[in-house]
């Protein structure tokens, strides 16, 4: 009677400690994102994922969870799940690319007397500040 006892405590005591753990893989169209950010929405819990972009988040609140996974240069993905006691996962997640930027083109150009005065001021074997007459 006493190993039962002893036992059933035992059995409470680590059915009362389970570690709950969500798992999955972060990648895009050509492969795995290592350095991905997963994150439980309203919490400061999260990984970032390996060379692989396999990622692990240890005792996550058991409830209805929001995973915000994000990298730069890709929109960033929000995935439901209801995380249960042990191994929640969650598989592969695959990311887009973000909105691409449009080409930026500068210009620029020196008038006569601002070359000559700034070709002046690389020449001098002193400290010189030369000022253009036009500009």
């Amino acid at each position: 009677m006493r190993k039962l006892i002893t036992l059933l405590l035992l059995t409470y005591h680590f059915v009362g400690f389970t570690q709950t753990t969500i798992k999955g893989t972060i990648g895009d169209d050509v492969g795995p994102l290592p350095g991905a950010n997963v994150v439980i929405k309203g919490t400061s819990l999260g990984a970032t994922t390996n060379l692989e972009g396999q990622f692990s988040v240890v005792n996550a609140p058991k409830a209805e969870q929001t995973l915000v996974i994000s990298f730069i240069g890709y929109e960033t993905q929000e995935k439901s799940i209801i995380v249960k006691d042990g191994l929640n996962n969650i598989g592969n997640v695959t990311l887009s690319q973000g909105t691409k930027l449009k080409e930026v083109v500068i210009q620029g150009d020196f008038r006569g007397t601002e070359a000559k005065a700034i070709n002046m001021t690389k020449t001098s074997p002193r400290i010189v500040n030369v000022i253009a007459s036009d500009g």
